[in-house]
Order: C-alpha cells, then sequence, then structure tokens
C-alpha cells in the first residue's frame, strides 16, 4: 500500500498474485507473477490489471507448438542434455509466453503480447497484440579476431545472429567469440559495420563502416588514463583525420577532452568537467581554443575570461542549490521537505534583470508530492509574495496527469472549484488500458458566440495501441492505416469536404519512399518519390504534381553526403526544363564544420562562401567570421556566458549587445540605440529604439519605435501602446479574452477555438485548421487567395484572385525550406539559397537579380546587397514590424518553411497565426488590435495568442509515432520533441545568438514536421544522424592491434 501525505489514507494499493501451481513449486521455481493488479486507495475500483502466463499454461494460447524446429540439431546444443531433455520433452520452466492488458472498464476483455522460446530457453519470437511477429534467429557466427570460425561442434546458440521484421526485413550479427562482443553487423539494406577488438585486452580497436570505408579508431595508454580516437569526417586521406583524446580519472569518468580546432591560432581546443568528493560535477567547463599543452590560446586567451564554467553547489540530499557563472550571476534554489516523504517544494530564483530601474529576480516556487509528481506551481511578482499565477495538477493513481487548473492568483476556492473568468481548466481522460481518450482545452470551450458542443479531442487505438482515430471539436476525424511495422500507410479525414488524403510506402529501414495526396474524390493531387542509399541517406527526392493545368513533369533534388553522413552537394533537376538546374556544393573541415560553399546554374554566382577564405569559428561552434563571396564579412566576438557581444559588417555596420543578467537582450547599439525589459514572468514590456540613449521610461523625445505591452493573467497581449518613427503614440484597443478566445463579437472562432473571421476576412480552414481559402474584403475589392498543402502540411500552391498559380519545389533535408518556386508552366521564378542556419541569397530568374541577405545577431536589422553593390537595410521592432515607416507587413519567418519576406507583397499569405499560415495584413491586425504576439513567453517567432503555446497540431511519423507536436517544436524521432533553435533576440529566425551561425551541416540545422527523412523515417532535418554505422574516419591501413604506431599520436 501506498500512503496519501498524512501517512494514514491509502492512496493506492497494488496486488500481486503469484503462480502456485504445483508443476513449478515441485521444480522450485517459486515467485512467478501471475496477476499484478493496482486499485483505488482501499476500494475494489480498478486501476490497471496485468495478466502473466508461463509455458503456454493456464488457458493461454500456445504459441511454442513449433518453436523447437526454430532451432537446428537440438540435440547436439552445447551442454545442454538433449537426451533427457529433447525436443519431445513437454515440461515446465517458467518462460513468460503471454502478457494480457485488461481494459479496467469492461475486465472480461484483454489484448495479449506473447513470446515464444527455443529448448535452450532464448526468445524466438514475440507476437504484438495484432498478431505481427518478429523472429529471432540463432545462428553460431563467429570470427577469431579477424578470422571467421568454421562451424561450431557441438553448436552453441548462444546469440541471436538474425532479427526478422514483422514484413520479412532483417538484419544479422557475427560475434567475437573468446569475447562475445559483437563483431560485424548487417542491416536490412546489407549495410555492414564490423569492430576490431584486441584479442589479449578484449578493448575496442576499430569500427569500420564497409560500405563507404568511414572509420573510428581507439588508441590506449598503458594505464588506461586516456583514449584518443582519429576520426575522417570528409574522405580516408590519413592527414586529413581528426584527433580527440579524453583523460579519465580513476572512476573511468571523462574528465577531460582535447580535440583539433582547425583554422584557430592554438588549432586544438578543449572541454573539461570536475567532481567533488560525492561524485557530483563540481564544476562543467564550456569549450575554449588551447595548443596542445591545454593551455589557452588564441581568442579565448585574448578575450581575458579565462576557462568558462558553470559551478554546481549541492544540498546534503545531492540536490542542486546553486547554478554560478563565470560573470558571477547565479540561478540559486532552495528546498522544503526532503524530497523522500511528505513531497517537497523548491524555491527557484533567476539569475535575475533590471526592471524600471531597478535589479530583481524573477521567483516560481514548484511543489510535489510523495510520489514525486508536481502539483503545484506558483510564479511571483518577482521576489514578493504577490502570487501571479498558480497551477494546479491532478493525477490518478497511475500518476497520470489528469487535470490541471490555471487561477489568475494564488487565491485557490476551499472547494477547488475553477471558476471561468479566474481560471482555465484543462482536463485528460484515459481509457480502461490508459491510454488518452479525451483532451479538454480550456480554447475549446465554446462561447454564446460560438458553442462548442464537444469541446475535446476524442482519440482510439488500434489494439497495439497506435493511434486509429483522431477527432477534434469540430468532430473532424483524422483516420490511421498502418503496415506491419507500425509505421503509416494513409491518413485520411472524416467531417470535412474537399480534404487531401495521404498515403506512403517504406524502405527496409523504414524510410518514407512515397508520399501521394489524393483528393476526397481519390484523385492523385500530387506525389513524392524518395530513394536511400544503404546507410538510410536519402539520394533525391522527386516531386510532381498533377493538379489541374501543371505539365507532366518532375522536380528532382539530389544529394550527396560525406563519410560522417553531413550534407555535400544538392542539386535541383527539372524535367521540364533542364536549362534551370541547379546545383550546391558545401565544403568542411577536418572538425566537420561548414567552411565553403560553391554553386552552378544560379544565375553566374559560383561562390558563394569562398574556400580561400573560409569560415571561422570559436571552439564550441559558434561562427567568428564568415566571408561572402560578394565581398562582405561578418564578424562577431562573445561574452563570459558565450553570447554574442559584438557584430560587425567592416566598413558598414557595427552592433554592441549587452543583457540583462537572466541572459535576455538588454541594449543593441549602433547607429541607433535600442533598449529592451521584461516582466515579471520574462515577457516584454518595454522597447525603445532611437538616436539618443534610450530610456526605458520613455522620455518625451520619441526615437525609431517605443513600445508598451501589457499582458493579461495568462499572457495574453491585451494592450499596446506604439510610437513610430517619431511619430505621437498609438494605442491598441482593448482587448479581453475568455479562455483564450478574444471576446469581441467581430471576431469569429470555430468548436476548436481557431479563428475563421474577423471584421475583413473569412477563412476556409482545412482538417489541421490550417487556411485553403481567404477571403479579404477591402474597400474598393475583395481579394481571394487558395492554399494548397503537401501531406506534411507545408504550402506548396498558392493562388491570388484569377492570377496564376504559384507552385513551391521544398528540401526535406533542408527541413521544409523553399528551395524553388515555380509558375504553373513549371518555369523556375525564384531559387533560395541556404547555408549557416538560414537563407544568405535570394536569386529572381527574371532579371537574374541576386539579393544577399545578413541579419543581426539579435535580427534587428536586415541588410540586403544587390548585384551592383546597392545596400538597402530595414530595422524590425520586437514584433518583426519594419520600422523604416509605420509598420505594414511583419516580417515572415521564411527561414522553416514560410515563404520569403518581401516587403513589398503585403498580402502574401507568409505569416503564421496560432500556427496557421495567414495574410500578413491579417497578421497585423492581430498585432495591432492587441490580440497577438509574436509568442513573447516561449520565444517561438510565429504570432501565437496565449494559449496557443500549446496548442499542437496531430502528427503521425514514419518511425511508429504519433502525438500533439506543439506549435513551434520540432520532431526529433523516437517519440521526443526537441523546440527549434531560437535566439535571445526578438523574433529570432534561425539561429541562437548565443552560439550564433553554427554550421549547418549541410542542411539549415532546422526540421519542421513530418517530413521523410532517414532512419525510420524521422524528420529529415534531424536524420542525418543516422549516417549508418558510426559515420566516422577511415584509415587507409587495416584496423587492429598493429594498426596504431606512436607517430599517429599527440607530438
Amino acid at each position: 500500500c501506498e500512503y496519501n501525505s498524512d501517512f494514514t489514507t491509502i492512496y493506492r494499493r497494488t496486488v500481486t498474485e503469484y503462480n502456485l501451481d504445483s508443476a513449478y513449486v515441485s521444480k522450485r521455481i517459486l515467485g512467478l507473477p501471475k496477476t499484478v493488479c493496482l486499485y483505488e486507495g482501499s476500494g475494489t475500483t480498478l486501476a490497471s490489471k496485468v495478466g502473466y502466463f508461463y509455458d503456454g499454461k493456464d488457458g493461454a494460447n500456445t504459441i511454442c507448438t513449433n518453436c523447437l524446429s526454430a532451432l537446428p540439431n537440438n540435440a547436439a546444443a552445447a551442454q545442454h542434455d538433449g537426451a533427457a531433455y529433447g525436443a519431445g520433452m513437454n515440461v515446465e520452466r517458467g518462460n513468460l509466453t503471454n502478457t494480457r492488458r485488461y481494459d479496467v472498464t469492461a475486465p472480461s476483455t484483454y489484448v495479449e503480447t506473447k513470446t515464444g522460446y527455443n529448448i535452450t530457453g532464448s526468445v524466438v519470437f514475440a507476437c504484438d497484440a495484432l498478431g505481427r511477429q518478429t523472429n529471432i534467429e540463432y545462428a553460431d557466427s563467429y570470427y577469431n579476431n579477424t578470422t571467421m570460425m568454421p562451424a561450431l561442434t557441438p553448436a552453441t546458440f548462444a546469440y541471436p545472429t538474425k532479427v526478422i521484421d514483422p514484413e520479412g526485413y532483417f538484419s544479422t550479427a557475427s560475434y567475437e567469440y573468446y569475447w562475445g562482443v559483437v563483431k560485424k553487423q548487417t542491416n536490412p539494406k546489407s549495410a555492414t559495420t564490423r569492430s576490431d577488438y584486441d584479442p589479449a585486452t578484449g578493448l575496442l580497436l576499430c569500427v569500420t563502416n564497409e560500405v563507404n570505408s568511414a572509420a573510428t579508431t581507439y588508441e590506449y595508454d598503458s594505464n588506461k588514463t586516456w583514449v584518443r580516437t582519429y576520426t575522417n569526417v570528409n574522405d580516408t586521406v590519413m592527414a586529413n583525420r581528426l584527433t580527440t583524446t579524453n583523460a579519465l580519472d580513476g572512476f573511468d569518468r571523462v574528465r577531460a577532452t582535447i580535440t583539433e580546432h582547425p583554422g584557430s591560432a592554438g588549432m586544438y581546443k578543449t572541454k573539461m568537467v570536475s567532481f567533488n568528493a560525492r561524485g557530483l560535477v563540481d564544476r562543467d567547463y564550456e569549450w575554449a581554443e588551447t595548443n596542445l599543452s591545454w593551455a589557452l590560446a588564441g581568442d579565448d586567451l585574448a578575450s581575458g575570461y579565462g576557462f568558462i564554467y558553470t559551478e554546481y553547489k549541492y544540498d546534503w540530499n545531492a540536490r542542486t542549490t546553486q547554478l554560478k557563472y563565470r560573470d558571477g550571476k547565479t540561478k540559486d534554489f532552495s528546498y522544503e521537505g526532503c524530497g523522500c516523504a511528505g513531497g517537497e517544494t523548491v524555491t527557484i530564483k533567476d539569475e535575475g534583470a533590471t526592471n524600471g530601474g531597478v535589479f530583481k529576480r524573477r521567483t516560481r516556487k514548484v511543489s510535489q508530492d510523495t510520489f514525486g509528481r508536481v502539483i503545484k506551481e506558483q510564479i511571483f511578482n518577482w521576489e514578493t509574495t504577490q502570487v501571479l499565477r498558480t497551477s494546479i495538477n491532478a493525477f490518478n493513481v497511475r500518476s497520470q496527469l489528469v487535470s490541471t487548473k490555471d487561477y489568475v492568483t494564488g487565491t485557490i476556492p476551499t472547494d477547488g472549484s475553477c471558476p471561468s473568468g479566474s481560471c482555465q481548466f484543462t482536463e485528460l481522460k484515459y481509457d480502461g488500458h490508459a491510454r488518452l481518450s479525451e483532451r479538454w482545452l480550456p480554447i475549446y470551450k465554446g462561447t454564446t458566440q460560438d458553442p462548442s458542443p464537444t469541446p475535446c479531442d476524442k482519440y482510439e487505438y488500434n489494439d497495439d495501441d497506435t493511434l486509429k482515430k483522431l477527432t477534434d471539436p469540430r468532430q473532424i476525424s483524422a483516420n490511421y492505416l498502418y503496415n506491419q511495422r507500425k509505421l503509416p500507410l494513409s491518413i485520411t479525414y472524416g467531417g470535412i469536404s474537399a480534404e487531401k488524403s495521404v498515403h506512403f510506402l517504406y524502405d527496409e529501414l523504414g524510410n518514407r519512399t512515397q508520399m501521394k495526396e489524393k483528393t476526397a474524390t481519390d484523385q492523385l493531387w500530387g506525389q513524392v518519390d524518395y530513394l536511400y542509399d544503404t546507410l538510410g541517406r536519402m539520394q533525391y527526392e522527386k516531386r510532381q504534381f498533377f493538379a489541374q493545368g501543371f505539365p507532366q513533369g518532375f522536380f528532382k533534388l539530389n544529394y550527396d553526403y560525406n563519410l560522417s553522413g553531413k550534407l555535400k552537394s544538392l542539386g535541383y533537376e527539372s524535367s521540364l526544363f533542364p536549362s534551370e538546374n541547379f546545383s550546391l556544393a558545401y565544403g568542411f573541415d577536418k572538425a566537420g564544420q561548414l567552411i565553403s560553399m560553391t554553386g552552378a546554374g544560379v544565375g553566374g554566382v559560383n561562390t558563394f562562401l569562398p574556400s580561400t577564405s573560409p569560415v571561422k569559428y570559436r571552439a564550441w561552434g559558434a561562427a567568428k567570421q564568415i566571408n561572402y563571396s560578394n565581398g562582405r564579412m561578418e564578424k562577431f566576438d562573445y561574452n563570459n556566458r558565450l553570447q554574442v557581444k559584438s557584430y560587425e559588417i567592416p566598413s558598414s555596420y557595427n552592433f554592441t549587445y549587452t543583457y540583462h543578467e537572466d541572459g535576455k537582450l538588454k541594449t543593441a547599439n549602433s547607429y541607433e540605440n535600442h533598449a529592451f525589459e521584461y516582466d515579471a514572468e520574462g515577457r516584454l514590456v518595454k522597447a525603445i529604439a532611437g538616436d539618443e540613449n534610450p530610456n526605458p521610461n520613455f522620455p518625451a523625445s520619441y526615437g525609431r519605435y517605443r513600445q508598451h505591452f501589457n499582458y493579461d493573467a495568462w499572457g495574453n497581449l491585451y494592450f499596446r501602446v506604439s510610437a513610430y518613427n517619431y511619430s505621437e503614440y498609438q494605442t491598441s484597443p482593448l482587448a479581453t479574452y475568455l479562455n483564450g478566445r478574444n471576446t469581441n463579437s467581430t471576431w469569429r472562432h470555430n468548436e476548436a477555438g481557431q479563428l475563421y473571421k474577423t471584421p475583413d476576412t473569412e477563412f476556409t480552414l482545412n482538417a489541421q485548421g490550417q487556411p485553403t481559402y481567404q477571403k479579404e474584403i477591402e474597400s474598393t475589392s475583395t481579394q481571394q487567395l487558395f492554399i494548397e498543402y503537401d501531406g506534411n502540411g507545408l504550402q506548396v500552391k498558392r493562388t491570388r484572385n484569377s492570377a496564376a498559380s504559384c507552385f513551391y519545389i521544398r528540401s526535406s533535408i533542408l527541413g521544409g525550406s523553399i528551395l524553388a518556386e515555380v509558375n504553373v508552366a513549371g518555369n523556375k521564378q525564384v531559387a533560395y539559397i541556404y547555408a549557416q542556419g538560414r537563407m544568405i541569397v535570394k536569386h529572381k530568374i527574371s532579371n537574374n537579380d541576386h539579393s544577399w541577405l545578413n541579419y543581426d545577431p539579435a535580427n534587428i536589422l536586415e541588410i540586403t546587397v544587390k548585384n551592383n553593390g546597392n545596400t538597402s537595410s530595414i530595422t524590425h521592432d520586437p514584433l518583426g514590424n519594419p520600422t523604416d515607416a509605420l509598420p505594414t507587413v511583419p516580417t515572415g519567418d521564411f527561414y522553416n518553411g514560410d515563404l520569403p519576406t518581401d516587403t513589398t507583397a503585403i498580402r502574401l499569405v507568409r505569416c503564421k497565426v496560432d500556427g496557421a499560415y495567414t495574410n500578413c495584413n491579417e497578421a497585423l491586425d492581430t498585432l495591432n488590435q492587441g490580440l497577438g504576439a509574436i509568442a513573447p513567453e516561449n520565444n517561438v517567432y510565429p504570432i501565437v495568442r496565449h494559449g496557443k503555446k500549446t496548442v499542437a497540431i496531430w502528427r503521425a511519423f514514419g518511425d511508429g509515432f504519433q502525438g500533439y507536436v506543439p506549435i513551434g517544436e520540432s520532431y526529433l524521432g523516437g517519440g521526443v520533441l526537441g523546440g527549434k533553435s531560437r535566439g535571445s533576440g526578438f523574433g529570432a529566425r534561425s539561429y541562437r545568438s548565443d552560439t550564433n551561425l553554427a554550421a549547418i551541416n549541410g542542411g539549415v540545422g532546422e526540421a519542421d514536421l513530418g517530413y521523410a527523412g532517414q532512419g525510420g523515417g524521422q524528420p529529415a532535418g534531424v536524420a542525418q544522424q543516422t549516417s549508418g554505422g558510426t559515420g566516422v574516419a577511415t584509415p587507409t591501413r587495416p584496423c587492429g592491434p598493429t594498426a596504431i604506431t606512436s607517430s599517429d599520436a599527440f607530438t
């Protein structure tokens, strides 16, 4: 029994019944669980029940009837008594063969998984609840060092040598006989990785990818105090290997690493970590430029900061009490309760910031119950006792979150209610198998004007727990069909007309090989075919449109990679107009950092990043200097928290930056000065720019822009005061919200809380909530826009009024970014060139115009250089509005798949509101009326209303995972989400300002949702990590005990 915090009331009971069958007890096979039940409190309300069956007994289906045939020559198995315990013996061994999970709402029903064994007790197959079977074979396959051994007599059948998935694809493994370690592995596409070991010590000497000869070679000192590796990123030339040494302490912990740092003065870089007497991290050092003797050199010596580190302090219970940075700023944690009984509460004070001319620290308090679950969180008005917002979480006995109540203040009703207007209520419900069945969000709750009869998402599942159907509050459903490997084959929709379905195929590794978009009448609308090499890396993707009026033909994007799996070339190929083909090539140093970039077919520009002046980096990977082939240079310098402190384009622009103690941007000074201030929740409240030194208290003299932002209790931007270009202040109308919806009667929302009508615009939304049709009523005319999306949910076609349609060719490897824009005839109109995590060139075909783009790290200044050298710049306010004139168009988040910025095209649907594309006038209205902001709370660039920071889009991915992915986050594969890389500057487009412009590994470094990719159908922007094998170096000599000589070590 487990008790509540009063130590008296039973919270939940776990009851285990054991198998007491005499056949097992007589053989002293004891302690086999038969059923495990979880009950609420001291009663009989069942929360969970699992049954276990052994050897196919007790009414379970006998699934091991033919399992002995899976093991050849049973009687000859090593150390097995085949005479007394042969193939015909039916004996109880206690092998778990059936597992049943019961539906607690209908306890007589269950789903069952099954496992089969061979005569030596090894698993030979496993079946999921839908009968999908994975087989495992044991056929001796051994090596004696580098020699393949003949078949053994007697056979051992000791290790699995072949695994066959439910669709017949298989991988194999061979083993080192004397050590039992894996010697060779072959994936389902026959790509082999070989590992070599020292026969005397068993230490790993080399891992080689036998497809491309990439390898990692290891060297050890006699005392095992360091390990050295040699890798080749780009080729197999010995001189190009990257050497890395890891120093170990007496507990085999890595305490220091030194590796080569190409292009630097010291030529090496070092990272260290120190531990206290309890084995806890004491100091964690950042990478620093050093020489071979571990002494600071180059930029890090010149900076005067010394080694930059974060220092940790702990209490008696090994809980962190303080983080101290190199600049002396601290983040502090204080605890109430020991965390072992009765729960604990931690009070967190951040590094602080200057607000109203006074230094203050943000404070929040997080409480956990006795089971370690967060049950309460309070946000305070800085370090005062005033509570700004309180969140109360409730859990069921399975420790699943069932509700969250967000209160305006710290005052909680004694009855635990959640009054409308002062509290927002989120509820989660689960089915009898503990799977999420309903999700009730505050924004789903309708209003008198816009009712929502069924304000929740509903989920239905297959027996194997894959999502079968999702129905949203609009009663629009998404239906999922899977193959035998649980990869989605199709997504179809109900409850909505004219919605395209999506259909997929996959290769042996689970990479998506085809995506078809079909209309509601099952007509093929579009198709993308993908091809991968044996390492699972995408070789090409071929897009075809079958839309009415589009000519038959394809657009093919070709990819090639270096040894480490980084993109080294990209080619655009059109079957309709081959003369419009172009290609890009990326060059890397031996550390894998992008240093050069060339092209062909890009309007006469053959070099973008010249190899003669390669990109230079700081030790932690941030750019130090970038030279462009148009003669422009960018230089960066950093402070002791690795934030950009200066940015310079010599002879043109020069910015210096300061930061609040918490790391948020404080000032950005150039030919005019900018200052920013934040509230107790980290939201922007003041922004000022002008020729004079800015004063956060808004002096009488106005500058470039001066803005005040006001938020309600839940962070909705309800009021804004602005002045632009020395004009008088402009105030936005007051707005009020109820459960995240604007209550203005002229703003209409559907049942899911999605905006579909404003005073001058109407939308038609698809199943994902994206606008497919938009009608904008002007004083003189009605403007219409028609939008089509691909199977990834990205725009691929746009038609305005009766004008010709525009189509977009997107690159999966570049995170879905637009590589080319073509017209209805298939002619390329614009090409977009990316590097360093952002667009660097926009090539307009009609007049062969090249626009070279630069941005300061805070995204305040956007600089454009034309072919003839003419330069223009636009200064942006924190909302992305250009301030060189009165704001007209918020800057689009062009980098991650939106349409590129073009300030002359006011009505382009390139802005996002609540994650859905809309025209920029509509987005501007949202901002100007105080109805939204560019996510000041979570620093995600697209415009988001409060409550939308947690709004997500349902996605199903090729690796079998599916679920809600929050707007602004990326899916990383394996069920893991990752936030987009965003900066501490406002409207951060594509890169972190603390690491700035780090190498893109040949891509743009940021994945969007659901792209075909490498490795289990993961999003392509992150899938390059699955480069096959080790994805590293290749010596020109064989791996083995004689492969290392002293000349290879550091001198």
